[in-house]
């Protein structure tokens, strides 16, 4: 028979507690420059960056929008 997985009830997170393994920046600004060098080096290359809910520092993405 097989195993059936139990549905496991996740508390909500503290930021305070949790941090992510993405590439962190201090600012907006910062973020953006880093964003601004990646694109010219990489020329197909489209970055955005966005405030991360986990550690409340700034990551890039490669989504738009």
């Amino acid at each position: 028979m097989p195993r059936r997985n139990k549905r496991v009830a996740h508390e909500p997170y503290e930021t305070s507690r949790f941090t992510c393994d993405k590439r962190r920046f201090k600012s907006e600004g910062e973020a953006l420059k880093a964003a601004e060098l990646q694109m010219l080096e990489k020329m197909m290359l489209e970055l955005s960056v966005y405030k991360c809910d986990i550690c409340g520092q700034w990551h890039l993405t490669r989504k738009t929008g």
